[in-house]
């Protein structure tokens, strides 16, 4: 059962070849219009009917997948562009998708993802980009068999590599919660090991400020890589990598947290954090759930404001071109419109987490928690 329907893998990889093979009956009959050729002569050519020909091209039914070849051979065409995938060009209609997709990113609407998407791919069938985008919201979602089968037909045929990529990452953690762990091995394998990545070799490609710029880049994103990852010794609960076998004390685990802060805080001394600021708004969250398990409602309002301020500081200066000022990072600006797995606001993370976590229903009820979580719902609907 996937996402509400009793549908197999495999009757949806079958699905999806229908829609690409039902399509090619329009772009038939626009190549053999663009020859001059009658359907009778292209029937001649594949030693098929001219009947199949009219119903390929009137698309109420396709050519057998081993005659593709054949008919591209005819028209003198590659299989790609058969198959329309050259033509996946941009328009007005893609933009507006892309950008609804975005704003349900932003407000954290995991289901209005996840519907939205599925239109633009049975609208776009070739579209790779949207493909990802549903199963990258069908993951988060737990609906791990469809994102799966989705992440294998991108894997297969996007020419695309950052979202080859990007699938592959998917199908890796779907394969890893489903307790698959060697397919998920398998999956992870096929992506390059991290010396080798684009960033590290323009750092030897590039010259003069270009590659004083690059790592800089670099060193920012290990920086946010590294301080997740130290995150990750809290505990369950503490980001997609934490351990998963230990059991800290309340004090040990406000102590990782105070140590990622004082980590960060020292390599930005003078307070402009930038697209770090997301961290410690993190920070302040998960140090707001451990003073809500132990019942104190000072200390959990404190954190949650203070992640609230942290939020505030990265959105107001997210997209204006900050500049850093830090001197580890003077050559960077902060700008993340780029980001490459947007899937919430800052604010949107924090009304989601407040909403998911049961430790904050001892005060869910208050006046001060009512009028903190209106707040962050108005700002994450910005």
């Amino acid at each position: 059962m996937i996402y509400g329907y009793n549908i197999t893998i495999a009757t949806l990889l079958n699905k999806f070849l229908g829609v690409i093979l039902m399509k090619i009956g329009l772009k038939i009959r626009e190549l053999r219009k663009k020859r001059g050729m009658t359907q009778e002569q292209l029937a001649e050519h594949l030693n098929v009917s001219s009947q199949a020909v009219s119903k390929w091209e009137n698309e109420t039914a396709y050519p057998d997948i081993t005659l593709i070849p054949s008919i591209a051979t005819v028209f003198e065409v590659s299989t790609d562009n058969l198959f329309g995938l050259s033509d996946n060009v941009e328009n007005e209609r893609t933009k507006e998708l892309r950008a609804e997709y975005n704003r349900l990113c932003s407000r954290g609407d995991d289901e209005g993802r996840i519907k939205l998407m599925r239109e633009a791919v049975c609208e776009y069938p070739h579209n790779y980009e949207f493909m990802n985008n549903l199963a990258r919201s069908l993951f988060r979602m737990y609906y791990l068999d469809e994102a799966i089968a989705l992440c294998k037909i991108i894997i297969l045929n996007s020419r695309d590599e950052f979202i080859r990529c990007s699938a592959i990452q998917t199908i890796v953690r779907a394969y890893a919660i489903i307790g698959e762990k060697e397919l998920s091995v398998k999956y992870a394998k096929m992506l390059p090991p991290m010396r080798f990545s684009q960033e590290y070799a323009l750092e030897w490609a590039l010259c003069g400020e270009e590659r004083n710029y690059q790592i800089q880049c670099n060193a920012m994103e290990l920086l946010a890589d590294i301080s997740a990852k130290l995150l990750s010794r809290a505990g369950k609960g503490a980001g997609p990598h934490a351990f998963l076998d230990d059991n800290l004390t309340m004090q040990q685990e406000l102590d990782v947290y105070k140590t990622v802060e004082k980590l960060l805080t020292s390599v930005f001394d003078d307070d402009n954090y930038g697209v770090i600021n997301g961290r410690l708004a993190q920070i302040h969250r998960f140090t707001a759930r451990c003073y809500a398990k132990a019942g104190d409602v000072c200390e959990t309002m404190k954190h949650l404001r203070l992640s609230e301020e942290y939020a505030d500081k990265f959105e107001d200066n997210n997209n204006k071109g900050t500049k850093y000022t830090s001197l580890l990072f003077d050559r960077l600006s902060f700008d993340f419109s780029g980001t490459r797995h947007g899937d919430s606001n800052e604010h949107g993370r924090i009304l989601r987490k407040i909403r998911q976590w049961d430790c904050f229903d001892f005060i869910r009820d208050t006046p001060e928690f009512k009028e903190f979580e209106e707040r962050i719902e108005q700002k994450a609907n910005r």
